[in-house]
């Protein structure tokens, strides 16, 4: 095999890599679309960021509310980071900050994986963080509820290279 054909070959697995995670990501929001459910999805990099960051990283993010509204559980999927220190879902609307409403990973929930990986979780009013500013009153569900359907939610990964956040998504149903 010549360099040529090498570097061909190393080209097209790099490329593939990202299209299975995307492949299996379609699949499984639409498997959870089917069941009627509420469910949302994000798909993160840096130029969703507020403002705009030159990063290679990117990712997927799928939140589902639970049939009686008490729980949200989300699978959060990201590429080529380094240093993730954190994750959240924000209360803001695209284009605009917003502060931290739950943590989905990092802080006092589990450490998130560094540099790519998955963070799956349920969580509950007890997960609600108060943001006195933005009028929302900890173990306030029923508030994020509403800021997801309204399109006022977004997944933010936080790296120790950017500290506000390196890739970022905004919420947003999935329509059948």
């Amino acid at each position: 095999m010549t360099n040529h054909n090498r570097v061909i070959s190393v080209i097209l697995i790099l490329l593939t890599i990202p299209l299975v995670g995307l492949g299996t990501f379609l699949a499984y929001s639409g498997a959870h679309a089917q069941k009627g459910g509420s469910i949302f999805v994000a798909t993160l990099s840096g130029f969703n960021e507020v403002p705009s960051v030159a990063s290679n990283g990117f990712g997927f993010a799928i939140v589902t509310i639970s049939e009686d509204e008490k729980s949200i559980t989300f699978e959060l999927t990201y590429y080529d980071l380094a240093n993730v220190s954190m994750a959240h879902i924000h209360f803001g609307r695209d284009g605009h900050v917003g502060g931290v409403a739950v943590w989905l990973c990092g802080g006092p929930k589990p450490a998130c994986p560094t540099s790519y990986g998955k963070v799956t979780g349920t969580r509950t009013a007890s997960d609600v963080v108060a943001l006195p500013a933005q009028g929302l009153n900890a173990g306030d569900f029923d508030q994020l509820i509403k800021a997801i359907r309204a399109g006022a939610a977004y997944v933010n990964v936080h790296t120790a290279k950017f500290p506000a956040g390196e890739i970022r998504g905004q919420l947003v149903p999935i329509t059948g």
